[in-house]
């Protein structure tokens, strides 16, 4: 397991930054505090299955580029903190934390910390890849069913006869049921306008 550990104002950073090279196979430790975290690990965060924060009390700066660096450089963030407040776990998960940390954690469960960061990040990335494709679906869904609804009523066709029209000429023009309604619709737009 490849991580990426950046300090930002941690009391016991020098202990995690000690014992996470333990239990992983690579840790790069960065002492930068001051640098945005989406500057600071781009280029370097497509090298690495995690990236670990550590901060006494996240800011709400923090959280802001920790929601940058999720959207530009999507990996399982964990975050260590001393704090346990039940508004900024909300939030840091929001911002796209896998796993948050708070309090002193034992070395022999920094690994399964991070694994499970990790599986619940793949997890949540495939949820959201599913959740696409079936907005996708039922976008073209909507489409196919607008289209029928045109050629039902312009030509006076029962439900099935549209379906079974588009699905022909679908076939003819060697297209995607979807697109051809897509077009369909384009084209009735711009004729009755």
């Amino acid at each position: 397991m490849h991580i990426i550990l950046i300090d930002k104002q941690y009391a016991s950073f020098k202990l995690l930054a000690a014992m996470l090279p333990l239990v992983v196979d690579d840790c790069l430790v960065i002492n930068h505090v001051a640098t945005p975290l989406d500057k600071l690990i781009t280029g370097i965060a497509s090298q690495c299955d995690a990236v670990v924060i550590a901060s006494d009390a996240p800011s709400a700066t923090l959280l802001e580029q920790i929601c940058l660096m999720h959207l530009h450089q999507p990996k399982p963030i964990v975050l260590f903190t001393k704090s346990d407040d039940v508004e900024m776990i909300k939030s840091a998960t929001r911002a796209g934390v896998s796993a948050y940390v708070a309090g002193d954690l034992p070395s022999e469960r920094a690994k399964s910390v991070l694994q499970a960061a990790i599986a619940r990040f793949e997890e949540m990335s495939f949820l959201k890849d599913a959740l696409h494709d079936m907005q996708a679906k039922l976008t073209e869904r909507k489409t196919i069913e607008r289209a029928k609804g045109l050629l039902m009523k312009q030509r006076q066709m029962t439900e099935d006869d549209a379906y079974s029209m588009l699905r022909s000429m679908a076939m003819k023009k060697n297209m995607r049921l979807a697109d051809l309604s897509s077009q369909l619709l384009e084209t009735a737009s711009i004729l009755i306008t």
